[in-house]
């Protein structure tokens, strides 16, 4: 919460209060009050130090940060947006975690490995594979293209029907992975967002025999 300056003229009276309220009914919840101290609403204390004793039996779960320079407030976001991110999707029995490889390599992905390890250790009946490893490998394609991307057909390019001629031969049982633009469930970049009945158009298919899959 950016109040900027801890002022009772901004309402922090009420605002206390609600916090208290939410904090005792969500305990794994925490506040970052953000702003420079200020005057509380009566003379001899400063609105810190009365939100602290309003807030005493939730203290714990209260963090008090100084005001932040211009440069500061991206990050201080961030993590608020990290932290709704995850409220929202528990709201869906799924948990996010936050992940670091790309800067800490393994290490930054030791709880995401954890999580997948206590998730594949849940009995489940309602999970199923998108299609068969014997389906030919342009109806998997357009399984995926249909049911995960909204597409009402594939259009192979010539390169394309090439290649798919060739590895249907001997890696027809391999599953296949998508690289394409990450600007929208279509193959065209300008097309934003979650289109449906588009074209979805595939250039060229190829093999990675060491990790088992055909990228198109």
């Amino acid at each position: 919460v950016f109040f900027g300056r801890l002022n009772v003229l901004k309402g922090l009276v009420n605002a206390s209060i609600a916090m208290k309220k939410i904090l005792q009914q969500y305990p794994d919840w925490k506040f970052k009050v953000i702003g420079d101290d200020g005057a509380g609403p009566y003379a001899g204390i400063s609105m810190r130090s009365w939100m602290k004793k309003k807030l005493v039996s939730v203290l714990s779960q209260v963090e008090f940060v100084d005001g932040m320079d211009y440069d500061s407030l991206p990050a201080a976001i961030a993590d608020a947006e990290i932290v709704l991110l995850q409220n929202e999707t528990a709201s869906f029995g799924v948990k996010a975690l936050v992940c670091k490889h790309w800067a800490n390599g393994g290490a930054g992905a030791i709880d995401l490995a954890h999580e997948v390890i206590r998730m594949t250790e849940q009995p489940t009946k309602s999970f199923k594979l998108l299609y068969p490893d014997e389906m030919p490998l342009l109806e998997k394609i357009e399984t995926i293209a249909q049911k995960i991307y909204g597409a009402s057909h594939v259009e192979l390019s010539l390169e394309a029907q090439t290649a798919l001629a060739k590895l249907e031969k001997n890696y027809s049982h391999y599953p296949v992975c998508i690289a394409k633009t990450q600007y929208s469930f279509s193959s065209d970049p300008t097309l934003r967002g979650a289109p449906t009945a588009h074209v979805l158009k595939v250039r060229q298919l190829r093999l990675s025999r060491g990790a088992e899959f055909i990228v198109f």
